[in-house]
């Protein structure tokens, strides 16, 4: 998560054309949602696609019942739906942080450090961030209505 709010605050810092970058990220989260269907995909392309799955953000590359057994879905669940929270709450902290330290430290006013430039990144890193957890998001909210999501689990 880190490094995806390092990367997108360098986009928004260096004014980087974020088309150029949905679009791409839109193809590779799509080609990931092939690795759902139960199609008999051969194994160099089953591959291809799982590794296109982190552009999901598919959080089963990780394996998280492997490193706690006794993970329930509901907890991972839990996870999968707090993370626009927890990247709210990490990007309100890099905002006071580099607000509070423009402040206290280099001696700009309020109205140039709080309400300038860095509240307008914060607020587009979010943006990005709600668009690249979208399909995942929407993904795991209905998984809970499929029959067969307990057999995968």
């Amino acid at each position: 998560m880190i490094c995806g709010i390092g990367f997108v605050y360098f986009l928004a810092k260096y004014n980087i054309n974020l088309v150029l970058t949905t679009l791409g990220m839109d193809y590779f989260q799509v080609l990931a949602l092939f690795t759902q269907s139960r199609v008999p995909w051969p194994p160099v392309l089953e591959d291809i696609l799982h590794i296109l799955s982190a552009f999901n953000l598919n959080i089963e590359i990780t394996a998280p019942e492997c490193t706690v057994p006794d993970l329930s879905y509901i907890s991972k669940w839990l996870f999968i739906m707090m993370l626009p929270v927890a990247g709210l709450v990490c990007l309100t902290l890099v905002y006071l942080s580099v607000s509070g330290y423009e402040w206290c430290f280099k001696g700009k006013t309020r109205t140039e450090s709080w309400y300038g430039q860095h509240l307008n990144r914060c607020i587009s890193m979010f943006l990005v961030g709600g668009y690249i957890l979208y399909l995942i998001l929407s993904r795991t909210s209905f998984d809970v209505l499929n029959c067969q999501v307990s057999l995968r689990y």
